[in-house]
């Protein structure tokens, strides 16, 4: 929310933008799955949740978010603005639809008996 109140879009603050989200996505990341994301490269990232079996959609949409956030962090990539705007909106998903780990645990279990 603080993002979005920041009015970064508005001032072409690409950089700074998609920065932040970077932040809030891996400090959620990491408060939700001790998953280190605040220390880790995107690609480290992805290795990770593909080694703790982070589900798969979740994962892919956390790291192609995340490798548009390094695109505008480092490479200076400055996108339409109605991409930029979903980017954000794919933070809030992200946030809004990740099971706890209370969640997760049942389904991971149901999972890995029905695949045997």
């Amino acid at each position: 929310d603080r993002i979005v109140r920041l009015d970064l879009l508005v001032r072409r603050e690409y950089t700074t933008y998609y920065g932040l989200i970077s932040t809030c996505i891996r400090r959620y990341l990491d408060a939700r799955f001790d998953l280190q994301a605040l220390g880790s490269t995107t690609e480290e990232l992805r290795w990770t949740m593909e080694s703790l079996r982070l589900d798969r959609w979740q994962a892919r949409v956390i790291r192609g978010l995340l490798e548009e956030c390094d695109a505008a962090k480092w490479a200076h990539y400055e996108p339409v603005h109605a991409r930029a705007e979903r980017a954000l909106t794919i933070a809030f998903e992200i946030v809004d639809l990740t099971p706890s780990p209370e969640d997760a645990a049942p389904l991971e279990g149901h999972l890995a008996a029905n695949r045997s």
